[in-house]
């Protein structure tokens, strides 16, 4: 069975979001099932930083998409990083 799960954030970022499901997710591929993780490049501290597109850490299929990265400054900024991630 595939599952597929989604959020902005994944590890190896540091954002509390990304690390409980990467718990979930590991522990579901440790189960036998096929997961795969769909989130953005961007990095949560903001900065230049990018993730690679595609990778597979402990098991677990992470696709990364291209998002905006106006950051949490303002609130425009927040909701055009957000709407981005989940139209792209």
């Amino acid at each position: 069975m595939r599952i597929l799960l989604l959020n902005q954030f994944y590890p190896p970022d540091v954002a509390a979001t990304g690390q409980l499901l990467a718990d979930l997710a590991e522990g579901l591929a440790r189960g036998g099932y096929k997961v795969h993780m769909l989130c953005s490049r961007r990095v949560y501290s903001g900065g230049g930083g990018k993730y690679p597109a595609e990778q597979l850490i402990n098991g677990v299929y992470i696709h990364r998409v291209a998002a905006t990265g106006f950051g949490r400054g303002n609130i425009v900024g927040w909701l055009i990083d957000y709407l981005s991630f989940y139209v792209l």
